[in-house]
This record gives structure tokens, sequence and C-alpha cells, in this order.
């Protein structure tokens, strides 16, 4: 076998894994529960805090002010600044 018909065996493997998983409902839907959750309670509010990290709420302008109030403390603890 050649390293591309090893790929493409690879790849079609995974295509007829995806296929049962489409062909089962339940796990399908359990699937697409499972994702949803994760999106809308995980990754959401996680890009939603750190979007608010780099932007003032007051002005909407791209800002680095909450990081270097968390920083400059602990550069002067270190003797950095």
């Amino acid at each position: 076998m050649t390293a591309t018909s090893v790929k493409r065996s690879s790849q079609w493997r995974r295509w007829q894994e995806l296929r049962l998983i489409g062909q089962d409902p339940v796990l399908a839907t359990g699937l697409i529960t499972v994702i949803a959750f994760v999106f809308l309670f995980v990754a959401l509010p996680l890009a939603t805090v750190i979007s608010q990290g780099f932007f003032d709420l007051a002005t909407g302008q791209f800002s680095l002010q909450y990081f270097s109030n968390k920083v400059t403390p602990f550069l002067r603890y270190c003797g950095g600044g």
C-alpha cells in the first residue's frame, strides 16, 4: 500500500463512521444535543468573557486596561515596574 492509499482509506473509514452515526437517530440526536449544550453553556460564555476582557465596556473600544490592572501589581512586587 502506498502512503496515498493509506491516507484515503483512513479518510474513507472516518466518512463511513460519520454515515453510521447519521443512520442511528438516537445517537445522532444525542450527539447534536451534547454539542449544542457544550456550545451554549461552555464555549459561548467563555468567548463572551474573553471578548469583554479586550474591550472597554463604557466605550466599546479595544483596551488592555483590565490586563494591566492585574499585571502591574505583580510587576511592582517582582521589582520590574
